[in-house]
């Protein structure tokens, strides 16, 4: 393999994704570990942190080994996950289990906190608009409460991507789209929070350094380099969120662009230049970019794909095993019934806050609602109302972005359910707009090595190397539907609107 080749680490949620790229970005060869999560109580989730690094170099080396680019790797980088904390001491040892950053057992300290920082003012500092238990600022102070003594003896404390950094070439460095997860960063000076700090009784020495998600931190240890079987030495650049580096690898480096990833999650990503462009009056979840300089917005709704799971899971186990007969995915046996040039079911809906909604209206106790269903409802007229629920939540938060000053130009949709035609045709349809989709299907991992080319010299511009990467499938909306959809979907709003009250009644209240 000629030389000016790229290895990106992208440590998601279920799985460790090592991805190769040659010198013009493309993907070469890739492998996947996949995570296996411990549970030791509710609310509770951790890893060993050394499985973490086994990962790293198993599957590096077998990379390396396939390709024979022992010599042709200069750059490495990371991306992904950022809130998973893991504590070290002066050695860099793991003091305890990796809390992955799904935990939620710090929702006590999670109040606590609510009650010594203002809402709004925290919402100013950080970018973050609710002081959530995933957040590793109450995982801190959990910690202390909890485990006193190896909070007293941690020399730093770590998110999981600063912690396989300092593994890497030695340096305790975090970058700031990684620390706009952390709940203790300030978004504004680009440094730590010394008023939340303050507050939550965190020593600010117990944290990294903060450099660009470009910046060259050093280069691989020797012992390293040889257990990753390399040859010569490499450059290893900071990196960045998991959500910035999909947002680059879409092109979604300037205002207009909107990328929508419909996963486990609907997540939403906007560029900004300026923070002082979000209005006083509307919080949205705000991060510091991938690109140097820019910011990126970041709402979401908790539940989109995991309603068809959960869906999938309890009615439809048929589906389930034709396709493990037939090899096939059992959500594309869900949704072939599904034709999206047919008109909707008009009173058919379903609100998907299975797990509350956050964005554009915060909501804790909103859940899930199936509404209008008769005896002639068909197990395939559910799981239209799942894909159109979520296209619902897509309009209604593009509306509020629009509303509030980021109007959206382009709408590219990422993650599994970019995969469905069915879904897209009915998004597109839903919001009366097009859609596009990606040349290529992985741009987290592509994200993330177009800075990291860009570091290196190899291009001139993020903007326009990322532009390149775009533009494979345009979802167009259906006539014969727009009208149909209207209708829909602003019943879809007054359903959600006329049941708030219904969420917020006590739930031991007398039925008379």
């Amino acid at each position: 393999m000629p030389q000016g080749a790229c290895l990106i680490y992208d440590f998601g949620t279920t799985a460790l994704k090592t991805v190769l790229f040659d010198k013009e970005l493309n993907e070469v060869d890739s492998t996947s570990r996949e995570f296996h999560y411990h549970y030791p109580a509710e609310n509770q989730i951790k890893l060993d942190p050394e499985t973490y690094w086994d990962y790293l170099v198993s599957s590096t080396r077998e990379i390396v080994q396939r390709n024979n680019c022992q010599e042709s790797i200069e750059v490495i980088s990371l991306t992904g996950q950022a809130e998973t904390l893991i504590p070290i001491d002066r050695n860099g040892t793991p003091l305890r289990q990796a809390i992955v950053w799904l935990d939620t057992r710090s929702e006590e300290e999670s109040t606590s906190l609510s009650r010594k920082i203002a809402q709004e003012r925290f919402y100013r500092l950080t970018g973050l608009t609710a002081i959530d238990p995933i957040l590793p600022v109450t995982k801190l102070q959990w910690l202390n409460n909890h485990e006193p003594e190896i909070y007293r003896h941690s020399t730093y404390l770590l998110l999981l991507r600063d912690f396989i950094v300092h593994r890497l070439c030695g340096r305790m460095v975090t970058d700031p789209s990684i620390a706009s997860c952390s709940g203790y960063f300030d978004i504004s000076t680009r440094q730590w929070s010394e008023e939340i700090l303050h507050t939550a009784d965190v020593d600010p020495s117990l944290l990294p350094e903060i450099e660009e998600t470009d910046a060259h931190i050093g280069t691989l240890l020797p012992g390293v380099r040889d257990a990753l079987g390399l040859k010569k030495q490499v450059v290893v650049m900071n990196g960045m969120l998991d959500q910035c580096a999909s947002a680059i690898g879409a092109g979604n480096v300037m205002p207009g662009i909107l990328t929508e990833i419909t996963g486990t999650v609907l997540a939403l990503c906007y560029t900004i230049e300026r923070l002082e462009d979000i209005p006083q009056d509307a919080p949205i979840p705000v991060v510091c970019h991938g690109v140097p300089g820019k910011y990126l917005l970041l709402p979401y709704s908790p539940t989109a794909g995991m309603v068809l799971k959960w869906f999938k899971d309890q009615f439809c186990h048929e589906e389930e095993e034709r396709a493990q007969r037939e090899g096939k995915n059992p959500y594309e046996l869900m949704t072939e019934p599904i034709d999206p040039n047919t008109p909707p079911d008009s009173r058919l809906l379903l609100i998907p806050h299975f797990s509350g909604s956050l964005f554009p209206v915060t909501d804790p106790r909103s859940c899930g609602v199936v509404f209008g269903l008769t005896l002639g409802t068909r197990k395939e007229d559910v799981v239209r109302a799942i894909l159109e629920s979520v296209g619902f939540v897509l309009r209604e938060s593009v509306e509020y972005l629009s509303n509030h000053g980021f109007p959206v130009t382009r709408i590219i949709s990422l993650g599994g359910g970019s995969r469905s035609h069915t879904w897209l045709k009915l998004k597109s349809t839903i919001l009366n707009r097009q859609i596009e989709t990606l040349k290529y299907p992985e741009s987290t991992a592509r994200g993330c090595a177009c800075v990291a080319a860009h570091s290196l010299g190899w291009v001139d511009r993020i903007e326009e190397l990322s532009q390149d990467l775009t533009g494979s499938n345009r979802y167009q909306p259906i006539p014969s539907n727009i009208m149909a959809y209207e209708g829909k979907y602003h019943l879809f709003l007054k359903l959600f609107q006329s049941l708030y009250p219904v969420f917020h009644s006590s739930s031991d209240a007398e039925i008379t």
